[in-house]
């Protein structure tokens, strides 16, 4: 493998009410030093001619005057392979963060920017505005850092409309890559209790439970519906369309991207296809919960 994961932290002080994270490690942030990270990196870049790592902390940039020191070691001891990392949309209001970066040789960033709707944003605790998502992209696109943007659909305050804007806005602002995924109630969250005691929970097979199937039944559309319009986000993002744009602005990799984006796409569809039919043929709970869990009916990728 040419991708290096390094962690470099645990636990986040933040409460999504979707996300599992803060169960698994904590509302407390932990800390590697980076004397300690950079001689891993350093042992690695002897190991191999080149490669690409990624910082698996939920929230790389948790701790700003951490984060800097890291990077500026980094470039100090000339440990810069290309990396790529989580944070959120605040790392747009430093510059001189933004500044390190760059220099540090980061290509890529993965945001966790949910919604456009506002009223989802706040279902969602993520203290941040639209406002915040449009200078956040802004911000790292004139440093020249790429943006993969992580939207989650099906909220109690989206409907039909408001998926369909925030695919338009992913195309309209020229996020790089996306992820449309479909809330989904894991364990123990905040949104799992909510579901179950009001009975919307649909299916219990955990191997669905991997935000790209529909597990619950939304309260402004049906399943079938969120469904639909998640995968025809993607299909426009993905699209021949965006890909020549791409290739238009000479913008080789960004096509590559939307290429391969596009193949992946397809293929979950076709592979899932019977899913989809049950949710079409699904005219009430009790039929979803007869026929989601049987293994035999659902193809699952």
């Amino acid at each position: 493998m040419r991708i290096l994961p390094i962690m470099t932290s645990r636990g986040c002080p933040h409460n999504c009410s979707f996300c599992s994270v803060t169960k698994m490690f904590g509302h407390r942030y932990r800390f590697r030093s980076p004397e300690k990270i950079v001689d891993e990196l350093e042992h690695a870049m002897t190991l191999k001619k080149w490669f690409f790592t990624f910082f698996v902390d939920d929230n790389f940039i948790a701790n700003r005057e951490r984060a800097k020191a890291l990077m500026k070691l980094m470039i100090d001891r000339k440990v810069t392979p290309r990396w790529s990392a989580q944070v959120r949309v605040e790392v747009a209001k430093d510059d001189e963060l933004l500044d390190l970066m760059r220099r540090s040789n980061c290509r890529f960033v993965y945001v966790g920017l949910e919604s456009i709707n506002p009223e989802t944003l706040k279902l969602y605790n993520k203290h941040q505005t639209l406002e915040d998502i449009e200078y956040c992209v802004q911000r790292l696109h004139e440093h020249k850092i790429r943006i993969h943007g992580m939207f989650v659909f099906g909220a109690d305050t989206d409907t039909v409309h408001t998926l369909r804007e925030t695919g338009r806005f992913a195309r309209r602002m020229g996020i790089d890559t996306v992820q449309f995924m479909i809330l989904t109630p894991l364990p123990d969250t905040e949104t799992y209790y909510q579901l179950e005691g009001e009975g919307r929970i649909l299916v219990r097979d955990w191997s669905l439970y991997d935000a790209q199937h529909v597990v619950f039944k939304p309260k402004n559309m049906t399943p079938l519906q969120l469904h639909l319009e998640t995968w025809n986000a993607l299909a426009r993002f993905y699209s021949p369309i965006e890909i020549a744009k791409r290739y238009a602005r000479f913008d080789f990799f960004g096509a590559f991207l939307r290429h391969y984006g596009n193949r992946i796409n397809k293929q979950w569809l076709r592979f899932n296809a019977e899913f989809g039919r049950i949710l079409e043929q699904a005219n009430c709970v009790e039929l979803l919960r007869q026929l989601a869990p049987q293994p035999a009916v659902i193809k699952v990728d």
